[in-house]
């Protein structure tokens, strides 16, 4: 029997990862680039570019994780984007993945005190986001932050 083969050369296939990723992205080339990379590897994925869009998407789609950056042209910023996400769909609410190119240690506690499950900091390697997505269990009490 074969055995399935994990791309970037992660140690499990990406069968075994969530299926549904909602991109919330201001920059249309950003979104479009990861929804290009995250749709050929088999993930049911949809893009948004605004908070509103955002919202309604995460009722109708229902998506296992939100991949959602901070610096949002409309409305609200992404991080009372995460929190009214998680307020809403409550008990079971996706797993939310802040995207930004923020480093700073406030916004990283802001972003934990607000509902989010992880930090990544742009740039990121795609590799280092399945890790994180591979380890979406939105029942965890961890807090994962990551930057190069």
């Amino acid at each position: 029997m074969s055995q399935e083969r994990a791309p970037f050369g992660l140690p499990f296939p990406t069968a075994k990862l969530p299926k549904k990723i909602l991109i919330v992205e201001d920059h249309v080339d950003a979104r479009h680039m990861l929804t290009l990379a995250l749709r050929k590897l088999g993930f049911e994925v949809h893009g948004t570019a605004s908070s509103a869009a955002a919202l309604k998407a995460v009722q109708e789609k229902k998506p296992d994780v939100v991949l959602l950056d901070i610096g949002l042209a409309d409305g609200p910023n992404g991080l009372l984007v995460c929190e009214k996400i998680k307020a809403e769909n409550a008990p079971i609410s996706p797993y939310v993945v802040i995207t930004s190119g923020h480093k700073s240690k406030e916004v990283i506690q802001e972003a934990q005190r607000l509902g989010a499950n992880a930090y990544l900091v742009k740039p990121f390697r795609l590799s280092r986001l399945l890790e994180i997505v591979a380890a979406a269990d939105v029942t965890s009490k961890d807090f994962i932050v990551e930057w190069q």
